[in-house]
């Protein structure tokens, strides 16, 4: 959405179709919401139905064949929505078609209206994007993200674990993968020159790419174009008059906790919730705490709860001392960006990578949830908060992090 923003305020007219309307109006910007049932499954998922049941990395590529499986449903339905059939009716002309990765038969409208494809990639690295723009694999140095197994300074066994993951990977993408987004896109689009799938993948023309090579530096063909932080410099909200007096008036600093869009934190087992309001009563920051519940049992007063919070605005106020996180990408930008350091609680895709990279340059811990007790909590907490280096650390990779020569979002434009 944040390249769609920008695109729209430097002047170009874009239509776009998803489930997520912008939060506010943008000149030359249309909005189609197409919504499907995988969408409402993750909205309605327990906690142990997520931590049972969603994908985590392992050196077969499992992590990755269950992202397919979420995209391959999503695609088939987003097909069958009356808005997505008359755009594939439609005698409109385009200049340029946009997607996001993973959903390849959407590359079909490219095809349809004879135009460029653009896809956007969520992850830093990804072998069958490496391998469709003709850049370097790099398995000796660059370890695959999704299967989160270890950092870019690998052993000999770790080379040949992230050998059999990617290999894997690919073996999969181009004898499995594609083969169901092809039938996809034969199912729905009824032109007499209906294009493989394969070679719509290998026509796209550019690819941006959520990293930073500064702070993750991989090679990179002139085809791939990093935009790491481009929500970043896009979000303007400023904080609610409430939430800046509690984070202004403190001296101990502030906590910010939140695990993200996906993760129902407040259908956290009981024992996991009263771990952190334990831990919280034992500590003097405030803490303020992104969770939809009105209150908590014995929840302490330097605690405030918190339905929504524009978390860049908090991570930037000068009070916030730390970030108790899920590890998303976009939250471990965030943070960067910011010099804020973490606690990474991890649950499944790319996350255990995110927090271990921020572990391994020395700006945040990893606890693993099954290791969480009172005592695991309060250690990792006090040792970010307690520890001046977490903090150097942050702000020095903020230094660089936010020292460009052009903005992730005049890269995207640009290029």
């Amino acid at each position: 959405i944040s390249v769609l923003k920008t695109l729209a305020q430097r002047g170009h007219q874009v239509v776009e179709y998803s489930p997520f309307p912008p939060k506010t109006q943008v000149a030359n910007y249309s909005h189609t919401e197409i919504h499907t049932s995988v969408e409402n499954m993750f909205k309605n998922l327990t906690f142990e139905e997520i931590h049972k049941n969603l994908p985590k990395g392992s050196v077969l590529g499992l992590a990755t064949l269950g992202i397919w499986r979420f995209a391959n449903s999503i695609c088939d339905e987003a097909f069958q929505h009356q808005n997505m059939r008359k755009l594939l009716e439609s005698k409109d002309n385009f200049d340029l078609v946009i997607t996001a990765s993973t959903f390849e038969s959407v590359l079909v409208f490219g095809h349809k209206f004879k135009v460029p494809t653009v896809v956007l990639q969520p992850f830093a690295y990804s072998p069958t994007l490496n391998r469709e723009a003709g850049n370097a694999l790099s398995i000796a140095s660059v370890p695959d993200s999704v299967s989160f197994l270890f950092m870019s300074q690998m052993t000999f066994f770790e080379r040949l674990q992230n050998f059999i993951s990617v290999s894997l990977t690919l073996f999969f993408y181009y004898h499995s993968q594609l083969d169901e987004q092809d039938a996809i896109v034969r199912k729905y689009y009824r032109g007499s020159d209906t294009p493989k799938v394969a070679d719509l993948v290998s026509k796209v023309s550019l690819t941006l790419v959520n990293n930073f090579p500064p702070i993750d530096p991989q090679p990179y063909t002139p085809n791939i174009v990093p935009i790491g932080g481009i929500s970043i410099a896009m979000d303007k909200t400023v904080l609610p008059q409430d939430v800046k007096e509690f984070m202004d008036k403190t001296t101990e600093g502030v906590i910010y906790f939140s695990f993200g869009t996906i993760v129902p934190a407040h259908q956290l087992p009981k024992e996991v919730l009263q771990i952190f309001v334990n831990v919280f009563r034992q500590i003097p920051q405030k803490v303020l705490w992104k969770i939809e519940v009105e209150s908590l049992p014995e929840l302490s007063d330097n605690v405030r709860l918190i339905k929504w919070a524009p978390q860049i605005a908090v991570l930037d106020h000068p009070n916030c001392v730390a970030f108790i996180t899920h590890g998303g990408l976009n939250s471990q930008l965030e943070a960067i960006h910011s010099g804020v350091p973490t606690v990474g609680i991890p649950f499944f895709i790319d996350q255990p990578y995110n927090v271990r990279f921020n572990e391994h340059h020395g700006i945040g811990v990893k606890l693993d949830l099954k290791d969480l007790s009172e005592e695991t909590f309060h250690s990792a907490l006090t040792s970010v908060l307690n520890n001046p280096k977490y903090k150097e650390n942050a702000q020095r990779l903020s230094h660089i992090f936010r020292d460009r020569t052009m903005s992730s979002a005049d890269s995207a434009v640009f290029w």
